[in-house]
């Protein structure tokens, strides 16, 4: 009984310890390498497939002699690696990659590996060792609960780091809590294993260990790596991201999940942010401005006496920092609201002259919903008759790649089909005006005729028929056959990566491309339980994500509930390994079967009720719950197909929960990886969800042409 107890006390541990460095390395990872979905799917492709190698290695478990020393070597290897990744992973970006140069696609893809392996490698084989020795006690469903005390762990995990240190503590501090709670689980291991005197040893050096890591800051150390010959004056976690303000030579530079924002004293970007779009109309008295405040946009809308700004900044710690810093003009005309642009349009009934979106481009869905047709007819409703918005895109230079064509092309033609008048002014930034009304590319003339002081942006430095030459070129190699920016099918974020990986000269289809294949090789590879599993793995983590999606593009604060649908996720899991073997006390491939059908027609069914959920004007707290039963309804057939797998495969355990449990995980990392980066942005919701029915009716047909082959 006791030893029952040390290995589901361990089983639950290691599910704890592991998503909550899961989830810390994916906050931290997005910090270090300027993340955009392709960072976030290689990272948790990465993890997946290691973890999954790691399972797969598992089968060898029973051959080593010492058994027991051999566990814990592994569970004292998981305490120490939490708080060495974090420090690690900043030394590799310091010294491997030259401050302030981007990072490719190349260098990503192996920072990560090395990162990530060995703890992935020791948390797949520990898990399978767990599972194996929790098999010799003889119960029916045995790898099933193993599943489900493991999936019971990170329920917990997820709702303590989500919902309470993530968003307050930094990475290193959090890797320090979880290293201790895991520590207690290998004392708690090592009393029912080891002799007295053994046990004391172990029990000591571990608690010192863990007392020396108060003495350290690794990561405090490593970080000022990144800004070297800087001061680092505000260093903030938040729910939208990592928020560091840095001073150098009186100039203060804004840094979110490591990308440069903005920095003070910035004329050029300013003046051109703000006066090609206010000059176009006659009297601006009241102006949106969507994030950007800080830079000096505020100080140059002031020129033109409106009688009232409403600066909307998604995340709070921005205009704060700014605020206490005096980088924000105290003026009456002057309101600050930090909330999510969207959600403050719809719950408003102000009208607006001029609309002025000062952010990034679309590089990641979060700023994508931004520049969707969706947002476009939700601004055109806020406008004022003759009103103007402009937005920005990044330069293009005198020469229109493909992929910038793309990119220029889509949003073009998706505020083309809003409104009557579109605009493209080249300049610091490829700036982008809208109205019903006429616009003028004659900006020094508007400028000048309105009186307005300006440094830079007037007839002395910017000469207007130049101006209208490089416009007209741009406008003449634009694609009016590119597909619009839509909400469910944000086709500029694929184009904006698109452009980021050709500067690097690496093709996104052949990438996609390597994917299929894999994906197909792999499928083909397995037999029929690892073929079902695969597909089970792929269709609930891309539904994870498109959930998450839905939940963005409908509130835009994913980042704050994510952690309940992470919670939701794992509890979901548990719960149906827990069930399966609750409910059919015989079990045979027929019900295997009858799930994958579920499953498919499940994702069937998913585009049109995240659609409909994000249309319908429903209170939150009701379109949040029919998420999280989404959300649980799916998590809890992955436990389900999990648990089943097992019950239904022949053989010895070892290698049953090796292979099934990498199964699972390899097709958890394609999906995370290929609905992220390429299916979702590229094809739309539809379209992808009918890939995952595709994926699910194939494995249907192997189990039902292979039945005598589930080995």
């Amino acid at each position: 009984m006791q030893d029952r107890f040390a290995i589901r006390f361990s089983l639950f541990a290691l599910g704890f310890l592991s998503v909550a460095t899961q989830i810390n390395m994916i906050r931290e990872f997005l910090n270090v390498f300027h993340g955009n979905e392709l960072v976030l799917g290689i990272v948790l492709a990465n993890w997946m497939l290691l973890t999954g190698l790691g399972a797969r290695l598992g089968a060898v478990f029973l051959r080593i002699k010492g058994q027991t020393g051999f566990l814990l070597f592994l569970m004292v290897l998981l305490s120490v690696l939490p708080v060495i990744m974090i420090p690690g992973m900043y030394l590799i970006k310091a010294f491997l990659f030259p401050f302030g140069s981007m990072i490719g696609l190349g260098g990503v893809v192996y920072c990560t590996f090395l990162v990530l392996l060995p703890f992935c490698l020791a948390n797949g084989l520990l898990f399978t060792s767990l599972s194996v020795l929790h098999t010799g006690f003889g119960m029916q469903g045995s790898l099933g609960r193993s599943y489900a005390t493991e999936s019971a762990g990170s329920l917990f995990s997820a709702f303590f780091i989500s919902l309470a240190l993530i968003w307050n503590f930094s990475g290193w501090d959090i890797a320090r809590v979880f290293t201790l709670a895991f520590i207690v689980s290998v004392i708690i291991f090592s009393a029912m294993y080891l002799n007295r005197l053994h046990f004391f040893i172990l029990a000591g050096l571990l608690m010192a260990g863990t007392a020396s890591l108060r003495l350290f800051d690794l990561q405090g150390m490593t970080q000022s790596l990144f800004f070297p010959g800087q001061k680092l004056i505000a260093d903030r976690n938040t729910p939208y991201g990592h928020v560091v303000v840095t001073e150098n030579e009186g100039q203060q530079n804004y840094f979110e999940n490591g990308v440069l924002l903005f920095s003070t004293g910035n004329v050029i970007s300013s003046e051109e942010s703000v006066h090609f779009t206010m000059v176009q109309h006659r009297n601006p008295e009241s102006v949106l401005l969507i994030s950007g405040g800080i830079s000096g946009c505020t100080q140059e809308i002031l020129k033109y006496h409106p009688s009232r700004i409403d600066y909307v900044e998604l995340n709070p710690a921005l205009p704060e920092i700014a605020g206490n810093l005096n980088q924000l003009p105290t003026n009456p005309a002057l309101y600050v609201y930090a909330e999510d642009a969207r959600k403050f349009l719809k719950s408003g009934n102000k009208k607006y002259g001029v609309v002025i979106m000062n952010l990034p481009g679309p590089s990641i869905l979060q700023i994508n919903r931004y520049f969707t047709l969706d947002f476009f007819e939700l601004l055109k409703e806020k406008l004022n008759p003759g009103g103007v918005i402009g937005l920005s895109l990044p330069p293009t230079g005198d020469y229109l790649s493909e992929n910038a064509g793309k990119l220029n092309s889509c949003i073009f033609n998706t505020l083309k089909k809003s409104f009557s008048q579109v605009l493209i002014l080249p300049a610091g930034k490829n700036y982008f005006l809208a109205s019903d009304a006429s616009l003028s590319i004659d900006i020094p003339g508007l400028v000048s005729r309105k009186g307005i002081s300006t440094l830079y942006v007037n007839h002395y430095y910017l000469d207007w028929e130049q101006m209208k030459e490089r416009s007209d070129g741009i406008m003449k190699n634009l694609d009016p056959a590119v597909s619009l920016n839509l909400d469910f099918h944000p086709v500029a974020a694929f184009y904006q990566m698109d452009v980021w990986l050709n500067y690097f000269r690496v093709n996104s289809w052949r990438i996609a491309a390597l994917v299929a294949g894999l994906l197909i090789l792999v499928i083909l590879s397995l037999n029929p339980v690892g073929a079902g599993l695969f597909s089970g793995g792929f269709t609930v983590a891309a539904s994870e994500i498109l959930i998450m999606i839905a939940i963005q593009v409908s509130f835009g604060f994913v980042f704050q509930v994510s952690g309940l649908v992470i919670m939701i996720f794992m509890g979901g899991l548990a719960l149906g390994a827990w069930m399966m073997p609750r409910i059919f006390s015989l079990v045979s491939s027929r019900y295997f079967l009858i799930l994958q059908i579920v499953l498919a027609l499940f994702s069937l069914s998913l585009p049109f009720i995240l659609s409909g959920l994000s249309r319908f004007n429903l209170p939150v707290w009701i379109s949040l719950s029919m998420f999280g039963l989404l959300s649980l309804i799916i998590s809890m057939a992955g436990g389900f197909l999990y648990s089943l797998a097992c019950s239904i495969s022949t053989g010895s355990s070892k290698y049953t929960v090796s292979r099934n449990y990498a199964a699972d995980l390899f097709g958890s990392a394609f999906g995370a990886l290929a609905v992220s980066v390429f299916l979702f942005p590229l094809f739309g919701l539809f379209k992808t969800c009918l890939v995952m029915v595709l994926l699910n009716v194939i494995s249907a047909l192997i189990l039902l042409l292979r039945r005598n082959k589930l080995t």
